[in-house]
């Protein structure tokens, strides 16, 4: 959900004072679930999700 917020935001306001600090949590919560994943937690239809997400954020950017 907070990935959905985030790329929300971003959208709404592509340069907004928040939308690259916006970009750049959705990376890191990536990166995390990346590293959840490596742990072997089954979390990759998230990640999938997540990333996706992340990408279509990282072009309006």
């Amino acid at each position: 959900m907070a990935t959905l917020i985030l790329l929300w935001a971003s959208l709404e306001e592509p340069m907004g004072p928040h939308a690259q600090l916006n970009v750049r949590m959705m990376g890191q919560f990536v990166q995390f679930l990346a590293g959840v994943k490596e742990e072997g937690l089954d979390v990759q239809n998230v990640l999938d999700g997540c990333s996706k997400l992340y990408k279509v954020a990282k072009l309006s950017d």
